[in-house]
């Protein structure tokens, strides 16, 4: 985890960029004006085309950098921080899922594979929906089927919830949603 954590914010604070405007633009850029009151609102937010939970949830971690101090200094990198925990979920799924199948060792192997490899590197902390849903995706697919029958409404309902949050992230996921739904439902209905 720490090292998935520290290898995606190489590229957000070492050598900051952004990779595509709608980093800015989407979700910083209103979030900014949620917190401070400037800032340019796109026009996919005003006609509703556009979700306001991610521009939303970086508001929040804006507002808690705050207890340290103004400004993007202080903002920055607690959203890297943010978004780069959010990005090693993946590493610990893939982890949980190969632990049963090939042991510690080859979990751990499984593990290190996702952490280091260089697409989830360099794009795996950027404030991009497509990023976000991805991350969250994965999570609600181990919660789902974690290599066992799940039986739990807890567990399934959880799942759902982070699928619903998926397609609020991005909708263009709804493909895959769909076929998540499917699967998961024709495993508990085939064991029901």
């Amino acid at each position: 985890m720490a090292l998935a954590i520290a290898l995606r914010l190489q590229p957000i604070l070492v050598d900051p960029s952004a990779v595509w405007p709608d980093e800015i633009f989407q979700t910083s850029e209103p979030a900014h004006r949620l917190v401070f009151g400037s800032g340019l609102v796109a026009w996919e937010f005003q006609l509703g085309v556009r979700s306001w939970l991610l521009p939303g949830i970086i508001a929040g971690l804006m507002e808690l950098s705050r207890i340290v101090g103004d400004g993007p200094d202080y903002y920055l990198p607690v959203i890297a921080v943010g978004f780069a925990v959010l990005a090693a979920a993946p590493v610990v799924c893939c982890f949980l899922w190969c632990r049963p199948l090939f042991g510690v060792t080859g979990a751990l192997l499984a593990g290190l594979a996702v952490a280091i490899a260089p697409e989830p590197v360099y794009f795996g902390a950027r404030a991009l929906s497509e990023t976000v849903a991805g991350h969250l995706l994965i999570v609600a697919l181990w919660v789902l089927e974690p290599g066992y029958l799940v039986i739990s409404r807890r567990r399934l309902f959880v799942g759902g919830a982070l699928l619903g949050l998926v397609l609020a992230t991005r909708v263009q996921l709804a493909p895959a949603l769909a076929a998540a739904m499917l699967w998961t439902s024709s495993t508990t209905a085939s064991t029901g």
